[in-house]
């Protein structure tokens, strides 16, 4: 089966081998890219790419509910952010081999949400936000990690790893 990323030509990250991450969490980040740049660009293109990859992931029905989900989320994350968040551009959206601090993450947020990993999850959401005790973003992203684990997606077990904010996050929380 050819999805529509690999018809449009481009290479597919639900197809190509390698990365450091794995469908679910290629999803996750790529959802989150292509919603954050819909966001700041005002154009539907960058929301239709990451539709056309979470249908041709898991179909249209159970698309549906995590496209929506996804939505909210990012919408929460954006629209609470104290900072403008990076993320590599939704053009970029095949290319599932390079996360932005920012991406990795949200990617960490839905984690941790799955887990019910909750001191993590505020973590991760004052890190993507600037905000303590986000809990608009920490419900929208249980929401998001709830219609996940009903689709059959099971992001990577948190580990001590995945706990760690990598130094560049922790420099845009708290800027000079």
């Amino acid at each position: 089966m050819i999805c529509a990323t690999c018809r449009k030509g481009n290479s597919c990250p639900l197809h190509e081998p390698g990365g450091e991450l794995g469908r679910p969490e290629r999803l996750v980040g790529i959802g989150f890219r292509c919603w954050l740049a819909g966001y700041d660009t005002g154009s539907v293109e960058a929301w239709e790419c990451g539709w056309d990859i979470y249908r041709d992931a898991v179909g249209d029905g159970p698309a549906r509910r995590l496209v929506g989900e996804l939505s909210c989320w990012a919408r929460d994350v954006h629209g609470t952010a104290r900072r403008r968040l990076s993320y590599y551009p939704f053009l970029h959206a095949v290319d599932a081999s390079r996360f932005s601090d920012d991406e990795m993450l949200g990617v960490r947020l839905i984690c941790a949400a799955q887990a019910g990993a909750r001191a993590e999850e505020d973590r991760f959401a004052e890190a993507l936000t600037g905000r303590r005790g986000n809990t608009r973003v920490t419900a929208s992203a249980r929401s998001f990690a709830e219609a996940l684990t009903d689709t059959g997606l099971t992001l990577f077990a948190m580990d001590d790893n995945l706990l760690v904010i990598s130094g560049a996050a922790e420099q845009e929380m708290h800027p000079r």
